[in-house]
């Protein structure tokens, strides 16, 4: 498991939190996706602001497939974890349907990515582990309550993704 990552000599979490936050009042920015150190420290190089990670980059380089059963919640913190060592700036990460199918679960991925170092994380309304693809909506809303308490307890800027709306399961005013 990682070490708490609370500080490092490029800044505090909470210091990427506040920096994180205020990009998000300031409008619309660019993040891209490094999947490895190299990369994150290009993209810090060439001016962006935050940086987020990607699921399928990030297994796809390891020889896997873009899903939770071959990158579960450690490895994917782990690879989040070793993004933030490699810049100064904010990253957030792609931590699917948060690894967890209870409200506890929910927190737990929360918390550990807090510790990870990260400003940010996000979580999805697909149903990685089954049938239907994407969640109903009040499911999808409590597991993003669940994210939101958490989130708010750990300080860290939380991202509801609505894949649904990508993939056509629902439209735009219900995203």
């Amino acid at each position: 498991m990682m070490s708490t990552r609370e500080d490092n000599a490029l800044g505090t979490r909470q210091d990427k939190v506040k920096a994180f936050r205020a990009l998000h009042r300031q409008g619309c920015f660019v993040m891209p996706n490094p999947w490895d150190i190299a990369g994150a420290q290009m993209m810090t190089r060439l001016g962006f602001k935050a940086l987020a990670t990607t699921s399928s980059g990030y297994a796809f380089s390891q020889g896997k497939q873009d899903s939770v059963a071959d990158v579960g919640r450690d490895e994917c913190l782990s690879y989040a974890a070793t993004i933030v060592a490699a810049t100064d700036l904010p990253v957030t990460a792609d931590t699917e349907d948060c690894y967890a199918s209870t409200p506890d679960g929910i927190a737990e991925t929360v918390r550990l990515a807090a510790e990870a170092g990260l400003a940010g994380l996000s979580i999805e309304d697909r149903n990685v582990s089954g049938s239907p693809t994407i969640r109903d909506f009040d499911d999808a809303v409590d597991r993003v309550a669940a994210a939101v308490e958490a989130a708010r307890e750990y300080d860290i800027v939380l991202t509801a993704r609505a894949d649904g709306f990508a993939k056509g399961a629902y439209d735009i005013d219900e995203a």
